[in-house]
């Protein structure tokens, strides 16, 4: 209708523009093209959605008009002090977390929280904002375009935001120098100077007043121990992906971790995904670099490989420092291949999220060190294992997997603490056929609690950009 009234009086002139620009702004393959001011000059990135072919499954883009554009359209690229300087172009709604660093479960958050805003609530791709304590660009592995959340503080950007921490450990006491620390060399904080908030720790939690114009600030799941008090006025809704029983936390509502809607959103795509992927029964087995398993581990993986007639192929979840490395994984083959040279290991060596979790869906069984590992797998019904112990009952994972095993995925006897010789107990309860009764229950009960928790905070969130407006779209 908006069109009708406006085409008599565009010129000619402005209409060809305008097609011409359309065109170039979109491509044949569905990609997303971002405008990035460099030094005056203008330069074309494309932006690839990992499903740019899957338009009907509700991927970001569907249902909004013009070109898909980043919202970083009209931003300079990182400077050497690490800031992008975005210019205001309508409200924004800011997706803050650990999304900069390759580590796939952070990463996929910000796409589980926009695509269910998009599907049901008719936001679009340049609504929203992606940062971390650093700017990255990890679009090669599906992420996305990341700033520094200090180019978005109130000295660099006046417009209006609502602020959406997207989930992971962000209670956890985490100074703004650790978490620079998982990028590696050569990253740096915008506004680094005034990161923290008059000594707050915790660096991926921030209070409203860093802010120009702050709207609502929301708490998608967030998890960490909550050791540290927080200042409630900081949050509008609060979400968290644990029951956590403490003092300052009594207005927060729990709920699995928002990954688990990976297979509801994106469940149709993933299964196409053939990039190098294995086929046939196999484990997936994956394990943080900085843990070592004995020789009755190995054993009781290889014994149960040969009794169910599966192969077995390692994969990293995470390749930021800190988390899963290849040198490792191919020790791993080696000594299992030494040990019996019946049983087919490999190692996937890709790390684009949306591969891995197509590598987890398709698994007849995961064993993982990983909570995220555990969290695809809940969602797509996998049978699974979490590695909590170690030798000699060392742990080697955090109380936030005892937490997610508690709340939302328990009912087991060994599974939930395959340590040494127990892996084999562990492996065959996750695989015996009653046990698909617990799995698919837990799976089915926690997508419902999601759901319900997510749609109290879009709900209002919705309706704050209703009676603030959006960004150029009624």
């Amino acid at each position: 209708m908006v069109e009708r009234i406006l085409f008599p009086v565009v010129p000619l002139w402005l209409l060809f523009i305008a097609v011409v620009v359309s065109f170039a702004c979109s491509s044949r393959d569905g990609s997303i093209r971002a405008y990035i001011f460099a030094d005056s000059i203008r330069v074309s990135r494309t932006i690839a959605h990992p499903f740019s072919s899957m338009q009907s499954e509700g991927v970001p883009g569907a249902g909004c008009t013009g070109p898909r554009e980043s919202a970083l359209h009209g931003a300079s690229q990182y400077n050497s002090s690490g800031c992008t300087e975005v210019i205001p172009h309508g409200r924004k709604v800011l997706l803050y977390g650990a999304m900069g660093r390759h580590n796939f479960g952070d990463m996929l958050m910000p796409w589980i929280v926009e695509t269910m805003l998009q599907r049901r609530y008719g936001f679009c791709p340049d609504d929203f904002l992606h940062a971390d304590v650093a700017g990255a660009d990890l679009r090669a592995y599906g992420g996305h375009l990341v700033i520094g959340v200090g180019s978005l503080f109130s000295n660099m950007y006046n417009g209006s935001l609502d602020v959406i921490f997207c989930g992971g450990e962000t209670l956890q006491d985490i100074s703004l120098n650790i978490a620079m620390g998982m990028f590696g060399r050569g990253f740096k904080a915008c506004n680094a100077d005034d990161f923290m908030h008059r000594g707050h720790s915790l660096a991926y939690l921030l209070p409203k007043d860093k802010f120009a114009k702050p709207g609502l600030f929301i708490a998608n799941t967030v998890g960490g121990p909550g050791t540290s008090r927080i200042n409630q006025s900081w949050f509008d809704h609060c979400t968290l992906r644990q029951n956590l029983h403490r003092a300052g936390y009594e207005d927060c509502l729990a709920a699995p971790d928002s990954v688990i809607m990976i297979n509801i959103l994106f469940g149709e795509s993933i299964s196409l995904r053939t990039n190098g992927l294995p086929m046939g029964r196999y484990f997936a087995w994956q394990f943080n670099s900085r843990v070592h398993f004995d020789d009755g581990f190995v054993d009781a993986i290889l014994a149960a490989a040969r009794t169910n007639n599966f192969s077995i192929v390692m994969f990293r979840a995470g390749a930021a420092p800190g988390h899963d490395g290849l040198k490792p994984y191919e020790a791993m083959k080696s000594r299992l291949e030494k040990t019996d040279s019946s049983i087919a290991v490999t190692v996937f060596d890709g790390l684009n999220i949306w591969d891995i979790s197509a590598l987890i869906s398709r698994a007849t069984l995961l064993i993982s060190t990983s909570l995220h590992c555990r969290i695809i797998a809940f969602s797509f019904y996998v049978p699974r294992v979490t590695v909590v112990l170690g030798p000699n009952g060392t742990q080697v994972g955090g109380n936030k997997h005892f937490a997610f095993m508690r709340d939302w995925d328990g009912d087991w006897d060994y599974s939930n603490d395959a340590a040494d010789a127990r892996i084999g107990l562990s492996i065959q309860e996750a695989l015996r056929p009653s046990s698909k009764v617990v799995f698919d229950n837990n799976t089915r009960r926690g997508v419902g609690i999601y759901e319900n928790v997510f749609k109290t905070w879009a709900d209002s969130l919705h309706k704050h950009w209703k009676s603030h407006g959006r960004s150029g779209r009624q």
